[in-house]
């Protein structure tokens, strides 16, 4: 393994779930990469949460990527490089406890699979940043490979148990939370999930605010209204087809997913995965946003995480989501999911709110995101790039 030399750029190693310089979707750990490429680091980006396990079944997340991107570093763009590591396995969750007892052995080997390329990149690194998924358990491997003075910050997107994650991740990062520089939450509620020895600090997210600076012509075929539902996180069905139901004459517009059980509503439109420009075009010209999350306590930290709730916000757009989300939001109007007539009070108020009236000034741009985040590391501020 190759260190690197002292008049290097600084560099930074992201191991995350989400994939960059694809053209799918983009979520946070793909703006802290764009934004720390903008500061001036060297950046690599690690997609993990995938190995031959993910074939055996219907891997959505293995149909989105061209076989010929996994295991090999692809340049991204000026700063940014990205690496797609498929093993032979990876600690997925097998549902029943005691699978998940049997393959939790076979599953503690997952560090040892670490590509020698990979390796050689943490090697030199001046940040290492896990998100929330497998590579919760790479972190001892890591530590021992990074130069002393790296740092290390544990971006808590999500919640592990809430996402499906096996259940050794969250016992691996009970175990680990106290040794990183910096643990990031993204909603106040999350801090408590941690060792009162963890260094937790609440940075909420932000938004990549360029893509929104001009709205253009509306993107939309047919006159509206037109609602937009970005992503199927913890999704309520039941009370999306309320709305569906009682509004024939809205054109439902859903991306990042398909909805199949609406298939046969001729008011909805399935988008799927569309690059992120297209997206917040649509959401500066819809009408009403949606965030139909299930109201479980588990999910409840979502009412400040969530990155389509303050996309929906950034756009002033009116929006609908259970009681929890509204979370002091002006352009959110609450309902009591499974109730109809509360589903569809919300909706009729959300088409009915004057959003020329609405505030999106307390909202980020993701370069103040990461300022924030280095500074929590003890990294301090680094110059943008020239």
């Amino acid at each position: 393994m190759t260190p690197k030399t002292t008049d290097a750029a600084p560099r930074a190693v992201l191991f995350t779930q989400q994939f960059v310089g694809l053209g799918t979707r983009k979520t946070g750990m793909v703006f802290w990469a764009e934004a720390l490429a903008r500061r001036g680091y060297d950046t690599y980006v690690v997609t993990t949460q995938l190995s031959w396990l993910s074939k055996l079944g219907s891997n959505a997340r293995m149909k989105q990527v061209d076989r010929s991107v996994f295991n090999r570093w692809r340049d991204c763009g000026e700063r940014l490089h990205g690496y797609v590591w498929l093993p032979p396995f990876h600690p997925a969750s097998v549902g029943q406890p005691m699978l998940q007892q049997i393959s939790e052995p076979v599953f503690g080997f997952y560090p040892r699979l670490l590509p020698a390329s990979v390796c050689d990149k943490v090697a030199g690194a001046d940040l290492v940043v896990i998100e929330s998924c497998a590579a919760v358990l790479l972190f001892n491997r890591l530590k021992r490979i990074a130069p002393r003075e790296a740092r290390f910050v544990y971006c808590a997107s999500d919640r592990l148990e809430t996402v499906g994650m096996h259940p050794m991740l969250r016992a691996a990062l009970d175990r680990t939370a106290r040794h990183y520089d910096l643990v990031r939450v993204p909603a106040e509620s999350m801090a408590a999930d941690f060792p009162s020895a963890a260094r937790v600090a609440f940075i909420p997210h932000g938004i990549e605010k360029s893509v929104f600076y001009d709205p253009g012509e509306s993107p939309f075929e047919v006159p509206g209204p037109h609602a937009v539902v970005a992503g199927d996180m913890m999704f309520d069905s039941e009370s999306f087809g309320f709305m569906l139901d009682s509004f024939p004459d809205v054109t439902f517009h859903a991306f990042g997913m398909r909805l199949a059980q609406f298939a046969d509503r001729p008011n909805l439109r399935n988008h799927g995965e569309v690059p992120f420009a297209d997206l917040a075009k649509r959401l500066q010209h819809a009408d009403v946003g949606i965030a139909a999350y299930i109201d479980r306590p588990e999910v409840h930290y979502l009412a400040q995480s969530s990155l389509k709730l303050i996309q929906y916000q950034y756009c002033r757009l009116p929006t609908v989501a259970p009681h929890f989300a509204i979370a002091g939001r002006p352009n959110v109007i609450g309902y009591t999911p499974g109730d109809r007539s509360s589903v569809i009070g919300a909706f009729r108020g959300a088409l009915e709110l004057d959003r020329s009236a609405l505030d999106n000034a307390s909202i980020a741009d993701w370069d103040t995101v990461i300022g924030r985040m280095l500074a929590g590391a003890g990294i301090g501020q680094r110059p943008v790039a020239a």
